[in-house]
């Protein structure tokens, strides 16, 4: 009997014990961070309200990011993000974001997550880059992640500075030749911004005629432009930008100057043209347009060799041509009745 009442003694003590350690480890879940700060106007010093304040999780050992945690300011400028951690080993960066200022923050998530502003004109159109959980799109800054454990509290003071509007205005003066270039993609240019303040060689991205960028802050830009529309060398502009500033460029792709390259690749639609010198020093490639038409300007006088592929029976044909200064030839190709 004895033996029994002292097993069922010990039984009831187990049962205790795993209680108590299940709500310790309840409890420990329970257990809360949290990120507090004030966002402030860092010309005027003043709390900014309604700045939408955004934490990002770095996962341990990858380059995995995700949103963790969202909030606005209040009226004095206020933020405060509480969570659970999930991984104690995780890092952690924040965002912040309000229309007329620079954003404040370190990750093309913000980028991406914009995206869905474009039917409003806010914000970008569309990057092409698919590497994006590595780059920053924030002031570079060697402690942009902070670790956090639990019950930890953060205070973090963030200054904004007036944003850089960037505007692109892109457009063609045809060959009277040929006349215009149509094609029907989704979009005909590509524009890559590189800023002096922001790290990872900037960023790129799909537009059209018209194209314009918010968020970034004082310092040099470097503007690429690219077209898909025709070939043509990249074209860039450099500029210092101040805060607050609308930099608006207004870039004329001129077939009438330079040397040119043009003609007609006649039968199937797979196809594109390139040419290069025999060195391969220069080279300039682009699409044939939907009915056939190509054309390649801005081209340095000499030797090259012109390649029509087709990509579909991976044919190619070429021609050897000698182009002089701002001269305007047409070379033309043929794969009709080729299978």
């Amino acid at each position: 009997m004895r033996i029994k009442k002292f097993s069922k003694r010990i039984n009831f003590l187990l049962v205790i014990l795993m209680g108590l350690i299940v709500l310790s480890i309840n409890l420990s879940a329970m257990i809360s961070s949290r990120i507090e700060g004030v966002v402030y106007d860092k010309d005027t010093g003043k709390p900014i309200e309604g700045a939408e304040v955004l934490l990002f999780q770095k996962y341990p050992g990858s380059n995995y990011i995700r949103q963790t945690g969202i909030t606005k300011t209040d009226n004095k400028g206020y933020f405060r993000i509480e969570r659970q951690l999930t991984n104690k080993n995780s890092k952690f960066c924040i965002i912040v974001e309000k229309l007329g200022y620079a954003v404040y923050g370190h990750i093309n998530t913000f980028i991406k997550k914009k995206k869905e502003e474009e039917k409003k004109g806010v914000f970008v159109n569309e990057l092409y880059s698919n590497n994006y959980r590595n780059r920053l799109i924030g002031p570079k800054n060697k402690n942009r992640y902070f670790s956090l454990k639990e019950g930890d509290k953060k205070y973090l003071r963030i200054g904004l500075v007036k944003e850089v509007i960037i505007e692109i205005n892109i457009g063609y003066k045809w060959l009277p030749q040929i006349g215009e270039i149509k094609n029907d993609m989704r979009y005909k240019h590509y524009i890559c911004i590189k800023h002096s303040s922001y790290s990872y060689g900037g960023e790129c991205f799909k537009a059209n005629e018209h194209f314009s960028i918010r968020g970034y802050g004082e310092g040099e830009i470097k503007v690429e432009i690219m077209t898909k529309l025709i070939g043509y060398p990249v074209v860039v502009y450099k500029r210092k930008v101040k805060g607050g500033e609308r930099v608006v460029i207004n870039h004329v792709f001129d077939l009438t100057k330079g040397g040119v390259v043009y003609g007609k690749v006649e039968g199937h639609w797979d196809r594109d043209v390139s040419m290069h010198d025999p060195k391969w020093k220069r080279y300039y490639s682009c699409d044939v347009s939907d009915d056939g038409y190509y054309v390649i300007g801005g081209i340095k006088a000499g030797k090259y060799i012109v390649r029509a592929k087709y990509y579909y029976r991976e044919k190619e044909k070429s021609k050897i041509i000698v182009l002089k200064e701002n001269e305007k030839k047409e070379v033309n190709f043929s794969y009709k009745g080729e299978k």
